[in-house]
């Protein structure tokens, strides 16, 4: 729809889109973007229906945060295309089902040649069907997204998933993988950790993740169990969500309470994950695993689940951390077990793969795109 005339180099304004700032991985990918397309001399724009969420005081100079003041993201429409029409930006990134919607036809009320860019980062929602307004969002989605300059998927899964619902031609749609790596998670990898097991001389392993049936951290404490009785070992499960009390009766039922500690959400996981032995992820789905790459920056052999073709992607298919099969208790309790004798890379090789999803490398992939080649 747009004119595709803007030109890496020269300074325009590029806007981002999103519901609100949860603590969400969208809005952090979201804020990362935006904040490194100001560093290179553009002017950045987070346009959110509503300001609300903790990662609000994220957006910083030289990035703008434009609150449009909607309740609701089909509320923010007539706002969308006002603001379009006064900013005429050169381009605008969009993310979520809803608000792409949205943000397509605010474009077709504002009639401005503001290139539109839609960004999907889960396949979860095209291979199920859901409530009424993601059915309502997917069916605006067919009619709206052939109609966008370029569609952005985070893993080729995703792409594919998309594809198929929505019967997207091919050359609509690009791989991009989510930037996870920014100068400020650098620094964080070196800050101290609190948690005495990283320091008693027992193995550690360590999940991270929001205690949702996705994540099947269930999974990882039965592997443990077996685990634990042949070696000297300690889990932890950072991070908070509703199965918090059923996951903790788990821990009790099966004797672990010694062994295994869930201390909720910690401001910065990154030092847990340089001190572990390892670093577990159990998932059964997953969209763009950015929590793999933080583990991969902190230096941590990784062992993971193959759940979707984000992980494969960002372990390049098992050479940067081992693969096992989804819900095999069996597999991954071995790759526990066996953590000394799996063929991983060195600490220094995988924290230079966690660079290949630097804010810096795929910025320069987004700022081709949105601007222009």
């Amino acid at each position: 729809m747009g004119d595709g005339n803007g030109v890496p180099g020269a300074r325009q304004l590029v806007s981002f889109f999103i519901p609100h700032l949860g603590t969400g991985g969208v809005e952090r990918v979201t804020i990362n973007l935006a904040t490194e397309i100001a560093r290179r001399g553009h002017e950045a724009h987070v346009v959110v229906s509503s300001a609300t969420g903790g990662l609000s005081s994220s957006v910083r100079d030289p990035v703008s945060l434009i609150d449009l003041g909607a309740t609701r993201t089909a509320g923010a429409l007539r706002k969308l295309a006002a603001y379009l029409v006064e900013h005429r930006p050169a381009a605008i990134l969009s993310s979520k089902t809803h608000a792409n919607a949205v943000t397509m036809l605010a474009h077709s009320i504002a009639r401005t040649d503001t290139r539109i860019v839609l960004c999907e980062h889960s396949r979860f929602q095209f291979e199920q069907r859901g409530g009424y307004r993601d059915r309502l969002a997917i069916s605006l989605a067919a009619r709206l997204y052939p109609w966008a300059d370029q569609i952005v998927a985070v893993a080729p899964d995703v792409a594919a998933a998309c594809s198929a619902r929505l019967r997207l031609d091919e050359d609509l749609l690009k791989v991009i993988p989510n930037p996870v790596v920014t100068p400020e998670l650098r620094k964080l990898v070196h800050e101290a950790e609190s948690h005495p097991w990283l320091q008693d001389g027992a193995r550690v392993f360590l999940g991270v993740g929001r205690l949702v049936p996705e994540k099947d951290f269930d999974l990882l404490i039965r592997a443990f169990r077996e685990v634990s009785r042949q070696v000297e070992a300690r889990l932890l499960i950072l991070g908070d969500g509703p199965l918090r009390g059923p996951l903790r009766q788990l821990v009790a039922e099966l004797g672990l309470e010694d062994l295994v500690d869930l201390p909720g959400d910690v401001a910065n996981p990154l030092p847990y994950m340089r001190e572990a032995d390892a670093f577990v992820l159990s998932s059964v789905s997953e969209g763009f695993p950015m929590v793999l790459v933080e583990a991969l920056l902190a230096g941590a052999p990784v062992i993971a689940t193959r759940c979707s073709e984000g992980v494969a992607q960002v372990l390049e298919d098992g050479t940067y951390g081992a693969l096992v099969p989804v819900r095999d208790v069996g597999a991954l309790t071995e790759s526990m077990l066996n953590l000394d004798q799996l063929e991983l890379p060195s600490k220094e090789l995988r924290r230079a793969r966690a660079e290949d999803f630097s804010v810096e490398v795929i910025a320069s992939i987004y700022e081709r795109l949105i601007l222009g080649d």
